[in-house]
């Protein structure tokens, strides 16, 4: 199996958008076909990006945050999505504009991939590790972070949300292109 950096990856990622395929991690896999077609609504979203981040959000459940009442600040579906969501139906939110409920899969992916994690990559094109900090905490708080000369990722939750997504995209890009990745040379 050939070794390839970070770089490599990405940018054989950003060319082929491989399609998720980390059997060690069956409850993603069970999505696979979904990040890949939600990813082809977008110019730059890629499957092992959803995925990535669906295993930071819920690990592959379709849950409300627990304990949680059903309402604005509950994260909703595989993505925890808590921005902009309807509860007019406390037991299936929607988003503007799609007609399915968030806890859908699909829908939930969609509108993740779409409605945040496009723009995302394209205001902050030239870091993945920012975009990714900011499904987690918003473009703004990006935004400042960087104005303060701060790593937007040290107020995420956990303090390593961006890293932690970057890693696993980059770790189920090169499972899916059947290469390893050389971590070693990696600089953040």
């Amino acid at each position: 199996m050939s070794l390839l950096t970070v770089n490599q990856i990405a940018a054989a990622g950003a060319a082929r958008k491989p399609a998720f395929a980390s059997h060690a991690y069956p409850a993603l896999l069970r999505y696979a076909p979904l990040y890949t077609d939600a990813a082809r609504h977008t110019a730059n979203v890629e499957p092992c990006m959803l995925a990535a981040i669906v295993e930071r959000e819920t690990g592959g459940r379709n849950i409300f945050q627990i304990g949680m009442p059903h309402s604005d600040g509950c994260g909703v579906g595989l993505t925890q999505i808590t921005y902009g969501v309807d509860w007019t139906h406390p037991d299936a939110p929607t988003y503007s504009g799609y007609s399915e409920s968030l806890l859908d899969p699909l829908t939930n992916l969609t509108v993740a991939a779409v409605v945040f994690l496009q723009p995302l990559l394209a205001e902050f094109a030239g870091s993945h590790l920012d975009a990714f900090a900011g499904f987690n905490e918003g473009d703004s708080a990006v935004r400042r972070a960087l104005a303060r000369g701060v790593d937007p990722d040290s107020t995420t939750t956990g303090g390593d949300y961006g890293i932690s997504v970057f890693r696993s995209w980059i770790n189920f890009t090169a499972d899916a292109l059947g290469v390893n990745v050389d971590w070693a040379s990696y600089r953040r």
